[in-house]
Formats: structure tokens, C-alpha cells, sequence
């Protein structure tokens, strides 16, 4: 501690000698009886561009440090219902980037993929281009991929190197991109990790409901944002007042087939 308070008094002695040299090297050269003046004259320039550069880093720098919170910020500013956690990307969004674990946000129109800790927008699955959800074990996902000649079957167990645990679930979201092309984008839930049997069931519980608030936020067909099948009636048909004629008896009265009212 000495050392240091011995070295800044040494910097500022020498500090001073520099600038006793530099007024009166300037009032010699000047004559003239305000060399302070001239100096911090010389000096404007340098001090702005100096000011300025600091200026900008700390913008930068504020910028860099506000950027992540305000990923939080226009996450909540969405037409947010819901924030599911416990969720691992493995496999089937083309922008998504290898395994990592994220958070699922459920939006009015949109479920969006945002990474774990600042809610950073990573990709978007339409809720009106979801077709399916399935909750499955290990086993039957693989099974069921390949039986269903899905591509990503062969390479399953590539992304899913650790062996399964009881709170596992492999979370499967049928989609449609822009091509009508469909997929499957996959996930691995981990809940509850506890040795209480009572854990298994409520994990199946959670993502049993977290399915269920997808699907429910899904548009209705009679929404504008609803793309799917429609039932279309083939033709119509008014108010039938009588029985066919071929359904008539003889003695006046009718058949078997019942009158519209």
C-alpha cells in the first residue's frame, strides 16, 4: 500500500514539473503573459476527440450489457401466455443449431424457441402450422420414426447419447414451413428428478398440460389465422317437408323415413 501511494506521488511530481516546462517554454516562445490559454488551446481538439471516443465505448459498452435484458423485455412485451421450462432442442427446426436447452414461450400466435437465461428469440414455430403433439418414451419415438420413414430415425441415438431416465419425455411437434413441407421438431423434457414415485406422474401431468395449452391456443377454424382442412358441404340442403315418394305406401301413409322439420 506505501509503494503504491509513493508511486502516484511520484507520477503526480512529475506531472507537475511537465507542465511548469511546458507554460514556460511556450510563455518564452509566445510572449506572452497567458501561456495557460494557448495551451488548452492546442489541447480542444485532442480533448473532444478524446471525450468523444470515450463516449462512444461507454455506449457500446451500456448497449452490450442492456442487450441481454432487453431480450427479457420484448419477450414479456409479446402477447406472452405462457413460459415452459425443462426443455432440451434436439433435433428438427432448420434454425436451431445443434442440442441445447431452451425455453418454449407460448404467444398468441406464435410458439417461439428462446434460449434459457435472457429469453433470446432462436426460432419460431407458427401455432396455426402445427399439426400434432406427441409425448412419448425413448423407445416408442424411435419406433415410431422408424416405422413412419422419417429421415432422422437412423440418427436418433446420435443426439441422444445418455441413457433414459424415468423423467424423461421426448416432446414431438408435427409443423408445416413455408414449402408444405411437414417435420417434426423434437425435444427432450426433464421434470421432476426425485426418488418419490409420486415424480413420474406429475411430470406426465406437466407436459400432459403444457401440450394442452398449446393446442387450446391454437386459432379456431373460424379464424383468419386457422390454415388446415376445411369441411366444406357438398351441396345444399333446404328444409324437407315430405317423405321421399318412393317411400310411400299404398294405403296413404309413409315409410320408414323420417320427416324433416
Amino acid at each position: 500500500m506505501i509503494f503504491f501511494m509513493i508511486t502516484i506521488l511520484y507520477v503526480l511530481i512529475a506531472a507537475a514539473l511537465l507542465l511548469i516546462i511546458a507554460l514556460s517554454i511556450v510563455k518564452w516562445f509566445s510572449r506572452t503573459d497567458d501561456p495557460s490559454g494557448i495551451i488548452i488551446n492546442w489541447l480542444k481538439p485532442f480533448i473532444k476527440l478524446l471525450l468523444g471516443g470515450i463516449g462512444k465505448l461507454l455506449i457500446i459498452i451500456l448497449k452490450a450489457i442492456w442487450s441481454p435484458f432487453s431480450h427479457i423485455k420484448g419477450a414479456h412485451n409479446a402477447d406472452l401466455i405462457a413460459i415452459f421450462r425443462g426443455f432440451r432442442f434436439i433435433f428438427g427446426h432448420p434454425d436451431m443449431r445443434g442440442a441445447r436447452y431452451i425455453r418454449l414461450c407460448l404467444e398468441k400466435k406464435r410458439l417461439v424457441i428462446r434460449s434459457v437465461f435472457f429469453l433470446k428469440e432462436l426460432a419460431v414455430l407458427p401455432l396455426n402450422k402445427i399439426s400434432d403433439i406427441k409425448i412419448e418414451k425413448r423407445e416408442q419415438a424411435r419406433e415410431r420414426f422408424t416405422k413412419s420413414g422419417n429421415p432422422m430415425a437412423g440418427v436418433f441415438d446420435d443426439y441422444l447419447s445418455s441413457k433414459p431416465k424415468d423423467s424423461e419425455y421426448i416432446f414431438s411437434i408435427r409443423y408445416e414451413d413455408v414449402r408444405g413441407m411437414k417435420h417434426d421438431c423434437v425435444f427432450r423434457f426433464r421434470g421432476l428428478n426425485l426418488r418419490n414415485p409420486r415424480s413420474r406422474y406429475q411430470n406426465a401431468d406437466k407436459i400432459t398440460n403444457i401440450r394442452s395449452k398449446i393446442i387450446s391456443a391454437k386459432p379456431s377454424i373460424d379464424s383468419p389465422d386457422y390454415a388446415g382442412p376445411k369441411l366444406k358441404p357438398t351441396r345444399e340442403m333446404g328444409p324437407q317437408l315430405s317423405a321421399p315418394a318412393d317411400d310411400s305406401r299404398k294405403d296413404g301413409t309413409q315409410g320408414n323415413s323420417p320427416l324433416s322439420i
